[in-house]
């Protein structure tokens, strides 16, 4: 697939033609084509789990635009339904069995099923140094032991 600000392309592996076109009304939706959701983005989908966005279902393809709305598409590239952005979280760093996943508003670390063991209510992108977690928050300085944060000793 090839992605332009204001349409999707479907081509064929075989021959490089195009199989299928979408325009997008960049006027009417306000907001431009922006990219491919990637694999490493997970999807709040209860109060105990995530799953992984782009492999929870092969059939749709997910897009991100201009103004941040993820739109999803099916195989015929109609647009389908949209998420939040606010429930999509990205795999930033993995420690140990357990994977950090964050977004503007939260972070949470994952173990190996992907359910939540440890829930954080600010937004940061985490920097690993030795056992400890360091993060900037507007004027404040975080540092979380990694042990605590995954409950082990």
């Amino acid at each position: 697939m090839l992605l332009f600000k204001d349409k999707i392309v479907k081509c064929s592996l075989v021959d490089d033609f195009s199989i299928l076109e979408r325009r997008v009304n960049v006027k009417e939706s306000r907001s431009l084509l922006k990219g491919f959701v990637d694999h490493r983005v997970f999807m709040d989908v209860s109060d105990s789990s995530m799953t992984y966005q782009t492999l929870s279902d092969i059939s749709k393809t997910f897009i991100i635009t201009s103004n941040d709305q993820v739109l999803i598409l099916d195989e015929k590239l109609d647009i389908v339904g949209d998420i939040d952005p606010n429930h999509l979280y990205v795999d930033c760093m993995k420690i140990k069995d357990y994977k950090i996943v964050t977004n503007d508003h939260k972070m949470f670390v994952l173990d190996t099923d992907n359910n939540k063991v440890t829930e954080i209510n600010i937004a940061f992108k985490p920097v690993l140094i030795g056992n400890k977690l360091y993060a900037v928050q507007e004027k404040s300085l975080f540092e979380i032991n990694v042990a605590d944060l995954i409950g082990q000793p």
